[in-house]
């Protein structure tokens, strides 16, 4: 069912509800493919807290792995995003645009 939002256009609730189930699931791949990039990329357990000396000791196919986990990751995590937009969309146009000087301090 169309229902008009804030904005004065229709919006298809039950579009929204379709699209929040398949990009959900894209965010959260997205952030698991992130995790499990970052840990090819940064985990040792050598105790070492510089990174340049952990990346430096790493095998080579764990630097490529890594930096292609993270570009993949981002795709994904990009269309989780989708879930954001659609949540302020109703409170319209002037509502979405948060300037610096409305923030707390």
């Amino acid at each position: 069912m169309r229902q008009p939002e804030a904005g004065g256009q229709p919006f298809d609730y039950e579009q929204l509800k379709h699209s929040f189930g398949w990009t959900g699931a894209a965010g959260m791949l997205g952030a698991i493919v992130f995790l499990i990039g970052d840990l090819l990329l940064y985990f040792t357990t050598s105790g070492e807290r510089d990174f340049t000396a952990i990346m430096s000791q790493l095998p080579l196919w764990r630097l490529y792995v890594g930096g292609a986990l993270g570009l993949v990751g981002s795709w994904f995590y990009t269309l989780g995003t989708w879930q954001v937009y659609v949540a302020v969309r109703p409170a319209g146009d002037g509502t979405r645009v948060v300037r610096l000087e409305q923030l707390p301090r």
